[in-house]
């Protein structure tokens, strides 16, 4: 992660949305280009039905998405993770 800093947010709502804040410090990453990383993201999200808002800055676009995949892992494991406080679905619509 270095310098790089990433933000994600994810609700598992079945209302596919994405948004993204930031630009890669690179074009490329090896072989890859680094707007991939930000492809792979919105066909998730559609794909899923999630909402996704994720955002990155940083020096090194290697340490960008480094840091932006390390974010949808933990974010992907709290929303999908039963919270046993609760009785009801953690939904202001009541479903998921």
């Amino acid at each position: 992660l270095d310098e790089a800093v990433a933000s994600v947010v994810v609700d598992v709502s079945g209302r596919p949305h994405f948004e993204f804040d930031g630009e890669f410090s690179q074009d490329e990453v090896g072989e890859m280009t680094s707007h991939m990383a930000q492809h792979f993201l919105r066909s998730l999200a559609m794909n899923a039905g999630l909402t996704l808002h994720a955002g990155v800055s940083g020096e090194n676009a290697h340490h960008e998405i480094e840091a932006l995949f390390k974010g949808l892992a933990r974010a992907l494991d709290d929303a999908t993770r039963v919270d046993e406080r609760r009785s009801d679905v953690a939904s202001t619509k009541g479903e998921l």
